[in-house]
């Protein structure tokens, strides 16, 4: 894990899709489910969507790997079709068996939330953030 190339991986990513990490309103992250991995996904994750982000605004990080395992080579596919349905259906839903966060991510006062219940995501004005 490296999280200065993660962080280049998403600001290539919103670049191609011409938004900005503060407009985003939910992401399909990796999710190691270890103590090395998931906080240097968050470190990059807090360093690219945070910035400019306005007061309020929460960033949900989803995990396809909750909810239906560890996929290997089709992780990418499955957490763009749940991504997709999350999209379709307005709610994103919760990390299965989730009871403590790690500490280590260092979310705390900040506006990331995990979902730990389903969550409603209306669509607002225009495309969902």
């Amino acid at each position: 894990p490296n999280s200065r190339a993660q962080q280049a991986v998403i600001e290539d990513a919103l670049a191609d899709a011409r938004a900005a990490g503060a407009d985003i309103g939910y992401l399909e992250a990796h999710g190691t489910g270890t103590s090395l991995g998931d906080p240097i996904e968050m470190e990059a994750l807090r360093a690219v969507l945070l910035p400019g982000r306005p007061a309020g605004r929460a960033v949900w990080v989803g995990s396809a790997k909750t909810n239906v395992g560890h996929l290997e080579s089709a992780a990418g596919i499955v957490g763009l079709i749940k991504t997709v349905l999350v999209l379709q259906r307005g709610c994103i839903p919760p990390h299965r068996n989730l009871d403590t966060l790690n500490p280590l991510l260092g979310i705390e006062n900040t506006p990331i939330r995990i979902p730990t219940a389903p969550q409603p995501w209306p669509a607002e004005t225009g495309p969902r953030p």
